[in-house]
């Protein structure tokens, strides 16, 4: 068999051989040749097209200082220029137009892309284009517009190649005067741009491109980079998979500056050529195989069919049937790589056992970090390095209000931002990532996508691995409801201690008082100085004062008997507007009453409402001592579960910072002498009392509006309840 398979190999070497040299000679005379044409096309095509831009800059002079000197662009410059101001617009219009017609002519005439006039000072006059109308031209000379004239003063007539507006042009300038003096400028331009090379690729079948130094302007070829210029020299570069060889000349140097024209083939011809060729001796070269084909058919019982056995097996395995094996029984080399074969299927079935088992556990796993993930009562945000958000979990969408696919790839500072903080959530993401060590910010005011909340931030580096660092891990946990709950123990129990300390006080008080003021009396009524009386008066005033005051303490200690009852809220709020409606009226007060239920029952003390409703009214009336209205709304809450009382005023409104202070005892913003600062205290002690809350909302200059909460119940009942 090896014997047979070594004469089968000389005889391929011995028709490749001969095959191989002659393909190797003639596609070395190919290209010979075709280097030969090339380099002449190129050169011929280049001394044409440079001719041809210097017969277009002549023709460009030449024309262009001819019409600028014309008597009708003459005058209708010098009109325009000078005598602008005397014309009317529909005049300066119509000269304008009647120089457009002229220019028409000559850019059609000269197969220019633009052609324009400008004044001495400027500003365009007229444009004619190939491509926009004139219906953007300035209409009066004293505006001016953006399009200004490079040349900028220029003192002759002048030809120049420049990058405007990114596009390569060649523009002529040529002054128009009258008697010496200028009056502006006939400027032709023309671009050329691939339009313009194509027309001369074409009249001279090869490629074409423009170049401001070492930078690519336009061509008919792709855009290609080149490290060094050699003018007059040919170039050899590869533009995508196809070889070139161009031929550098410039055309234009105004230093720094200098532009080139690059003429160039490509090498296309040559392949086709030389595949030409190819293909010919393939057609030998196949010949040759058949015969040779025809001499080893012989062997090949023996030889191909074990071969393709195989063949067949690989494919069968390719298409995933790692438990195919080859049936070849033969001891020679075919039998020996059969029984390898075999081998490394069995063990490639194993090895993908293995791997789908590992894929399902990492899938599995995956899938329970996942879950774990969202179940979190914690909102996890994870960023990339680029602080953009890669990874969140439910409780975040929650929180947002927005499905995953619309976050992921956000900045993370555009879906929570920091309040009152001097630094952002961006500057401390930083200096996690970059000390690579966890940060935790308690009690963070910030807002999370629309919700405003207190937080506590947790913010630890993610890395990969042991060391590098991929992004940062983000634990949002909202506190908000518990800061709420601590400030409302916290005043609790202010106020808990302040009722004891009053209590005790009230009762050891009240009996001198007492006694205080029948000594008065007796004095008074035993007295016969006027003086003296008077001084009685006003002690007797104030002791009644400071027993006002004991009385209040009382209330707020909460030691006077509480009567509930089944009682009407509106009946309770018209009773106490009846009290002070005249003083309202008095001080300018706008009074306005919605009451949407048209009965609203709750189980309440009457008369400890009462003190409520007017603590709030006499606030909201002290409020407003320049006049201003008072709107009182009731309304039922949206699971009907209780009554909602709004007491709104247009009143100077509560400081910030007295905002969690007002239901303090004893804080008042008043005069001393106008409030002891028990009557909001007091206020608050009674909702309580009756299971309700009480809020308070204001802005400074704004006004302020209370807010109290009481349940409600279905029918009004006579008689006291037990509570």
């Amino acid at each position: 068999m090896k014997i047979k398979s070594q004469f089968m190999l000389y005889g391929v070497f011995i028709v490749l051989i001969p095959m191989l040299v002659s393909t190797f000679v003639a596609t070395s005379l190919v290209l010979n040749q075709n280097e030969k044409d090339a380099r002449e096309r190129i050169g011929e095509s280049t001394k044409r097209i440079t001719r041809e831009l210097q017969s277009i800059e002549a023709q460009y002079s030449d024309k262009g200082q001819k019409f600028a000197k014309t008597d009708n662009i003459v005058m209708y410059t010098n009109v325009l220029y000078k005598y602008h101001s005397y014309l009317t617009a529909d005049g300066y219009t119509t000269i304008q137009k009647a120089m457009e017609v002229e220019l028409s002519k000559l850019r059609i005439g000269l197969n220019v892309d633009v052609i324009e006039v400008f004044d001495a000072d400027d500003n365009i006059l007229a444009r004619n284009s190939s491509t926009t109308s004139t219906d953007n031209t300035n209409p009066y000379p004293q505006i001016k517009i953006s399009h200004r004239h490079v040349l900028n003063h220029v003192k002759q007539d002048t030809i120049e190649y420049l990058l405007q507006d990114g596009q390569f042009i060649l523009k002529s300038s040529s002054i128009i005067s009258k008697r010496g003096r200028t009056l502006g400028y006939l400027v032709l331009t023309r671009y050329l741009n691939s339009n313009f090379l194509k027309e001369v690729s074409i009249a001279n079948g090869t490629d074409v491109a423009f170049f401001m130094n070492k930078r690519f302007l336009d061509g008919t070829v792709k855009k290609f980079t080149i490290q060094q210029i050699q003018i007059y020299h040919p170039i050899q570069l590869k533009i995508g998979h196809n070889p070139y060889r161009f031929i550098f000349s410039p055309i234009y140097q105004k230093r720094p500056v200098i532009f080139y024209v690059a003429v160039g083939t490509s090498s296309l011809g040559t392949m086709q050529k030389i595949a030409q060729t190819r293909n010919i001796l393939i057609g030998v070269a196949l010949f040759a195989i058949l015969l040779a084909l025809i001499f080893a058919y012989f062997w090949s019982g023996k030889t191909v069919a074990p071969l393709l056995r195989l063949v067949s097996a690989v494919k069968a395995i390719g298409q995933g049937d790692l438990g195919h094996k080859i049936q070849v029984e033969s001891a020679n080399e075919i039998g020996l790589l059969a029984a390898e074969f075999n081998k490394m299927t069995i063990s490639l079935k194993d090895s993908h056992g293995q791997l789908e088992a590992a894929n399902r556990n990492l899938f599995d796993m995956k899938e329970y970090i996942s879950n774990i993930v969202d179940s979190m009562t914690m909102s996890i945000v994870v960023i990339d390095k680029e602080y953009r958000i890669t990874v969140i979990n439910l409780e975040f969408e929650k929180t947002i209000g927005k499905h995953r696919n619309e976050v992921i790839g956000s900045l993370v500072g555009e879906i929570i931002e920091l309040s009152g903080e001097n630094q952002s959530l961006q500057d401390h993401l930083q200096v996690v990532m970059a000390s690579s060590e966890t940060k935790i910010l308690t009690k963070i005011y910030c807002r999370v996508g629309r919700e405003n909340m207190i937080s506590n931030l947790r913010l630890s580096p993610l890395l990969e691995g042991e060391k590098e660092l991929v992004g940062a891990v983000i634990i949002v946990e909202d506190i908000s409801a518990r800061v709420n709950l601590e400030e409302e123990l916290a005043l609790s129990q202010r106020l808990a201690a302040i009722g004891k300390l009053a209590a005790g006080l009230a009762h050891e008080i009240n009996n001198p008082l007492g006694i205080i003021l029948n000594y008065i009396e007796i004095c008074q009524m035993d007295e016969k100085d006027e003086k003296v009386k008077n001084y009685l008066a006003k002690i007797t005033s104030e002791t009644e004062r400071i027993a006002e005051i004991i009385r209040q303490l009382l209330e707020f200690s909460r030691q006077s008997e509480t009567k509930f009852k089944a009682v009407d809220l509106i009946e309770i709020i018209d009773d106490t507007i009846d009290l002070i409606e005249y003083k309202l009226r008095k001080e300018g007060i706008q009074l306005r009453r919605h009451y949407f239920p048209d009965v609203a029952t709750v189980v309440a003390d009457k008369s400890r409402l009462k003190q409520v409703f007017l603590n709030i009214i006499l606030n909201a009336l002290q409020a407003m001592q320049q006049g201003g209205s008072l709107t009182i709304t009731l309304d039922e809450s949206e699971d009907g579960q209780e009554f909602i009382l709004s007491f709104t005023d247009s009143g100077k409104g509560i400081a910030r910072q007295n905002l969690d202070k007002v239901f303090d005892p004893f804080f008042s913003t008043k005069e001393i002498g106008e409030g002891t600062g028990l009557g909001l205290s007091v206020s608050y002690g009674i909702i309580q009392e009756h299971g309700g809350s009480i809020e308070v909302v204001s802005k400074e200059g704004r006004g302020s509006t209370f807010t109290i909460r009481l349940k409600k119940i279905s029918t009004l009942e006579e008689g006291e309840i037990d509570v």
